[in-house]
């Protein structure tokens, strides 16, 4: 029987609503991964079907489908890989299906359909956002306040609140 590869640390990862990076390892292994064509598989079940997105590719362990759009409907895409080795194209490994385990950012959505809408910079829709929502900074000076004077109750001369 003809070894192959064992897909580890499968991942998915996104910085935008435009495309999806999905990431994976191989584990360690005797056999030569340059004797194998790997493909990118997706569906939007984890049963299946999955359609061959990217592929045959070797050496490679990352790949951005930028096919995805997920600004107009929130879809949950799962993905697979797959190994082929060259000498025996019968000698095929699948690895799980994997999806994006994040829920969407949806603050990040909303500054690309602004952005996509009204054409607006992203500092211009910080700055009007900003009027609004107190910054970090704010909200982590207010959390030390309280905690010092949850600290002081009770001690004689504190601040009570």
């Amino acid at each position: 029987m003809a070894q192959n590869l064992k897909f580890v640390n499968t991942k998915i990862r996104s910085f935008s609503l435009d495309f999806l990076e999905v990431l994976w390892e191989i584990e360690d292994t005797v056999v030569d991964p340059l004797d194998f064509q790997l493909y990118v598989l997706r569906s939007e079940s984890p049963m299946g079907p999955f359609d061959t997105v990217a592929g045959p590719f070797e050496d490679k362990y990352r790949f951005v489908d930028s096919t995805v759009n997920l600004l107009h409907r929130w879809r949950q895409l799962w993905y697979k890989i797959r190994s082929v080795q060259k000498a025996d194209t019968s000698s095929v490994v699948e690895s799980d299906a994997f999806t994006f385990v994040n829920n969407p950012d949806l603050i990040g959505a909303g500054y690309s359909v602004l952005s996509a809408w009204y054409g607006l910079s992203m500092q211009a829709i910080s700055a009007s956002y900003s009027q609004f929502v107190p910054s970090v900074r704010d909200a982590r000076l207010a959390m030390t306040v309280q905690k010092k004077v949850k600290g002081s109750q009770g001690k004689e001369g504190a601040v009570t609140a």
